[in-house]
């Protein structure tokens, strides 16, 4: 795939009932151009479309980033390199999730593939583990990412949604909140 552009904004749709669910990304090529690059094929691809926030933890981050076609998360499983931390994880940002190490519960090294968080607040710390920002939520988005339903997949259930897809995550958790494109 072609690198994206240096910068460019993407409107996510969301059905969370705030600001008309709309999320603005500003997103910044060199903060980590890796992510970007495979952000924006994903969203080429229409990947994150009927996407659901899966992992909301109020006062710190709100994750998404599997598909609701299980095909699709079969397809773009493949991990990419990590980009360097040049932005600090500040309430707004956007970051790629990473696998955890079970015994030190630290961020595994090149493991990012399509799960992404909003920083609900600042997650300075966050920086020395190798979460590298790429894009930061535009204005009145904060409020529709602060308003997302709470709800927290563990690891076994965000299998059972790579496996099963939206209809089983529907019938589990009716107000989950998604992307709508």
């Amino acid at each position: 795939a072609p690198p994206a552009p240096a910068s460019f904004v993407l409107r996510l749709q969301t059905d969370a009932p705030v600001n008309g669910g709309v999320v603005d990304i500003s997103v910044v090529r060199s903060w980590a151009p890796i992510g970007v690059d495979h952000f924006h094929a994903l969203v080429t691809a229409g990947f994150y479309d009927d996407a659901a926030f899966f992992r909301v933890f109020p006062g710190y981050f709100a994750q998404f980033g599997i598909s609701g076609v299980p095909a699709e998360n079969t397809k773009w499983s493949a991990p990419i390199m990590d980009d360097p931390a040049t932005t600090t994880n500040a309430a707004g940002t956007l970051v790629y999730a990473t696998e955890i190490d079970q015994k030190t519960k630290l961020p595994l090294v090149n493991t990012r593939n399509t799960q992404l968080f909003v920083n609900l607040v600042d997650n300075q710390w966050l920086d020395a583990q190798g979460y590298a920002p790429f894009a930061h939520v535009v204005e009145d988005g904060m409020d529709v990412a602060r308003k997302m339903f709470n709800t927290t997949l563990n690891q076994t259930r965000q299998t059972r949604l790579k496996e099963n897809g939206d209809d089983w995550l529907k019938e589990e958790y009716p107000n989950i909140t998604y992307v709508v494109t």
